[in-house]
């Protein structure tokens, strides 16, 4: 329930309209689970729900810590853990590949002023994360301050997302709202 009333203020504080008292009123105590690093630390968080479609099964909650994301499914089981290694913070107007769409683009994020955090996964992770037959190979985490919500952009591909990066590409994403 409170997920959806977080989703319900995120869409129309993104539409310039006044959240309802009840989720204004619940936002300072979701938030209190999540911290987020400095520019250039890995960000951490506790218990995250999924709030897309996508979000689901497997993926239905993250929670992200300093080296891994771990998956949990809707019964709050564990499902599976990523491995990561924190690359950098990227602009949220920086291309995600040569020619390609923007960090903040590819979250379908309105906000301008959001954090972009690059992440490499360093040991394969379930092979349905980024498509059945496609290997997950880069995460940008994608999240406006206070935190309310995070983006989770998943890329196959050898190269780090980026302007330069030749051989990169969205393969998933996955929206998750603070518990």
């Amino acid at each position: 329930m409170r997920a959806h009333l977080l989703f319900v203020a995120v869409l129309l504080a993104a539409c310039g309209q006044p959240a309802s008292t009840t989720s204004t009123a619940t936002a300072p105590d979701m938030t209190a689970t999540a911290s987020t690093a400095s520019a250039g630390d890995p960000m951490t968080t506790g218990l995250m729900g999924g709030m897309s479609t996508t979000a689901a099964g497997e993926v239905a909650a993250l929670t992200v810590a300093a080296d891994a994301l771990a998956f949990s499914d809707a019964d709050g089981e564990e499902t599976f853990s990523a491995p990561t290694t924190y690359l950098s913070v990227a602009d949220a107007s920086s291309q995600i590949a040569a020619g390609g769409d923007t960090f903040a683009g590819a979250a379908a994020s309105s906000t301008p002023d959001v954090r972009v955090e690059l992440r490499r996964l360093t040991a394969p992770v379930n092979p349905r994360f980024c498509g059945e037959g496609i290997a997950a190979t880069h995460v940008a985490l994608v999240h406006a301050e206070p935190m309310t919500a995070l983006t989770l952009v998943v890329f196959s591909g050898a190269d780090a997302p980026g302007p330069s990066a030749r051989d990169s590409a969205v393969c998933a994403t996955y929206l998750y709202g603070v518990d």
